[in-house]
């Protein structure tokens, strides 16, 4: 037993203290009892123990105006992962701590601005009942969402177009109940997390575009901008959704195409019939859908062979370049043949735990460029920690031929 709580044992198994022993002890301890105010707070301890029904929690000013703003704070995560806080918008870790202090919850203690209305009076005494002790509380720290069981909560659920539909067993769909009682994350970060992918809200239910079914739409509307002998950067939205609007639902049609399109900078010279702005294709994000599909048909394939199936992939004004499958696959030369090969690897695919992740990099190649390498690193990099921060501290650099490159800060 703590000495704090032979204490309120003491006084909760002794007599009613009384004005006068209180203003006898005040006398003793030589204190003047005029600057005091006019009242004594006797804390006693409560017959039923609620240290196991109570938990101590940090707060800081984020949580804190979170708490103060009415919002609702979500503890979130099974038995095998970690706990986690989440707000409308942030995500933090939450771990037991201890502390050297005994700490006494009294929620009828009165404080400094509670004491006034006792000036100036008879001397009195309240009693305030101690709740419990604690020598523990929930330790918390901002932390990156927890996001790695997004995909896998969708894929099954995938939409690949209308004709496929029967196919889907319901009790794979998730609405945003399911999805936000099960992703560690906050809602806000849950929905830009949405943002990030190809998920439409299809009758109440979050759906991933299907990869295959992606590339598919995406060659619909290169056909609709040959046909109508458009140029890449003037591309009318209404009259390709005309067109098309048999064979795609409207709320994936709009999904995709804003994805792969912006307004064209031609916007304004030139005018739609609906008086609507133009828009423009974003050549390396259609490079990069059509590069995916032929990465999961073919995840190891000779360079050459490789950049001629892209291109041909691609409507004819959008050439594929190297650099945009950063992030989507490494370019190797095979020791055995010594032929440059282009080897599937994509950063979603990558855990999420950064050490795991730097173990995973260096396995599959010793050194890396920051040209490299941040691709793969950067969705781990926060506002205070950066890609440079993250490097300096999982990796090794050294220089390769006058580049400066990273290795495991623990390899040879």
């Amino acid at each position: 037993m703590s000495d704090a709580e032979i204490i309120v044992d003491k006084i909760a198994s002794s007599f009613d203290r009384t004005v006068e022993d209180v203003l006898v002890t005040v006398e003793l301890a030589a204190i003047d009892k005029s600057e005091l105010i006019n009242v004594s707070q006797i804390i006693t301890d409560k017959q039923e123990k609620h240290e196991k029904k109570v938990r101590l929690l940090e707060l800081d000013k984020h949580l804190e105006s979170s708490i103060l703003e009415g919002q609702t704070l979500k503890f979130k995560g099974d038995k095998n992962e970690l706990l986690v806080l989440c707000t409308n918008d942030k995500t933090y870790e939450v771990k037991d701590a201890e502390t050297s202090n005994s700490l006494i919850v009294l929620p009828d203690l009165k404080l400094s601005n509670d004491l006034k209305k006792y000036t100036n009076k008879e001397w009195t005494i309240e009693k305030s009942t101690s709740e419990g002790i604690f020598h523990t509380y929930l330790e918390v720290r901002e932390c990156k969402p927890k996001l790695g069981n997004l995909l896998s909560l969708l894929t099954p659920s995938s939409f690949n177009g209308p004709e496929y539909e029967k196919t889907i067993d319901k009790s794979t769909l998730c609405n945003w109940d399911k999805l936000a009682s099960s992703i560690q994350a906050s809602d806000e970060e849950i929905k830009e997390a949405l943002s990030r992918h190809m998920v439409v809200e299809i009758n109440g239910y979050y759906r991933m575009i299907g990869l295959n079914y992606e590339t598919q739409l995406l060659m619909l509307l290169a056909q609709v901008m040959d046909s109508n002998s458009w140029e890449i950067d003037e591309i009318d939205k209404g009259e390709t959704y005309d067109e098309l609007k048999d064979l795609i639902p409207k709320e994936v049609f709009d999904l995709v195409f804003h994805k792969y399109a912006k307004v064209s900078a031609k916007n304004g010279f030139i005018k739609t019939k609906n008086d609507e702005p133009l828009y423009e294709y974003d050549h390396e994000k259609f490079c990069r859908v059509c590069a995916q599909a032929i990465l999961i048909a073919s995840p190891v394939t000779e360079y050459q062979d490789f950049m001629e199936t892209w291109n041909s992939s691609t409507p004819d004004n959008i050439i594929p370049k190297e650099e945009y499958l950063s992030g989507l696959a490494l370019i190797k030369t095979n020791p055995k043949n010594g032929k440059k090969e282009v080897i599937s690897y994509p950063e979603i695919n990558l855990p999420d735990n950064i050490i795991a992740r730097f173990k995973d990099l260096f396995s599959v190649q010793a050194k890396w460029t920051v040209e490299q390498i941040t691709p793969y690193i950067a969705p781990l990099a926060t506002p205070s920690v950066n890609v440079s921060a993250l490097l300096t501290k999982y990796a090794r650099p050294s220089m390769v031929n006058g580049v400066k490159c990273y290795s495991s800060k623990h390899g040879k």
